[in-house]
């Protein structure tokens, strides 16, 4: 039923593996608007409280394919870890019903993190990709700047560990909160800021490039004013190394990811917020036009 649009089934497997899940994905997206020095992350979070909701769909683009595959959902909520009053990050990711038949992701991700520096204490993944499993479990020692990682794929027994992290190292989802209470004001535009990132197993350093201010038509949300990157991707199953994703976020104390464009190895992909509740701050990104 592909081939009159020259899709084919593979290339249609292709767009599902995207969603793998299009939490991993979603996450990723922001991983890299993290700033931080190795000697002090201490931040004032002020773009958030626990309560808040986000909700995104991914709209995938191959030629005349254009398909809304998936839903993630992220929010935050209380935490204890090691008797201490934490953040506890959660992240839902799914492919819809009609497409669990070909290839159905569940997958859910925890991260907790201190209140104050907002890098992680932990990091939990569980989930499925069609006939895949994959359980992770990730602990941040920020005296040894060592992350001890405990992983198992498709069921096999768990495989242990231990990296050479920073004291400002994130996880993807850590990563995502930590870059809502950037200064943005003290950039200039084509400023390059450093990432330190755990992702699957390895610690990396990459960056991303702050753009400036620009404003967008969003899909669900109308006209708002934002803040623009360019996120310097890590090659990967879907992604080809190098500044191919942008992410526009809205310019005021909230923060929040509106809108992301990205290239992967087959199409592009357009990734939309389409709900949020509880937000912390007064909503004032949205433009209003005059009559």
């Amino acid at each position: 039923m592909f081939s009159n649009v020259g899709f084919t089934y593979g290339k249609f497997l292709i767009l599902l593996r995207m969603i793998n899940g299009i939490l991993i994905f979603f996450c990723f997206l922001f991983s890299g608007m993290s700033v931080c020095s190795q000697t002090n992350c201490k931040v004032v979070n002020y773009a958030y409280d626990p309560g808040e909701l986000l909700s995104y769909e991914a709209e995938y683009h191959w030629g005349f394919i254009n398909a809304v595959a998936g839903l993630a959902t992220i929010e935050v909520l209380e935490g204890v870890f090691n008797h201490k009053d934490v953040f506890r990050y959660r992240a839902i990711g799914f492919t819809y019903p009609k497409y669990d038949w070909i290839y159905k992701v569940r997958d859910t991700v925890e991260s907790f993190a201190d209140k104050l520096t907002l890098t992680p204490y932990k990091f939990n993944r569980n989930g499925s990709q069609g006939e895949k499993f994959l359980f992770e479990n990730v602990f941040f020692n920020k005296v040894k700047d060592q992350a001890y990682t405990f992983i198992s794929k498709h069921k096999k027994p768990l495989k242990k560990d231990t990296l050479k992290i920073t004291d400002c190292t994130f996880d993807v989802l850590s990563a995502i909160y930590y870059s809502r209470n950037i200064n943005f004001p003290s950039y200039k535009v084509n400023d390059i800021i450093p990432v330190f990132l755990y992702l699957d197993n390895q610690h990396h350093i990459t960056y991303v490039r702050y753009l400036g201010k620009e404003e967008i038509n969003t899909k669900y949300f109308g006209k708002n004013r934002c803040v623009k990157f360019k996120v310097n991707l890590v090659q990967g199953e879907l992604f080809n190394s190098g500044e191919n994703m942008t992410v526009w976020m809205t310019d005021d104390e909230n923060h929040i990811p509106i809108y992301i464009e990205t290239q992967i190895l087959v199409g592009n992909i357009k990734v939309n917020l389409t709900n949020q509740k509880k937000v912390k701050n007064i909503v004032n990104s949205r433009v209003i036009n005059s009559k």
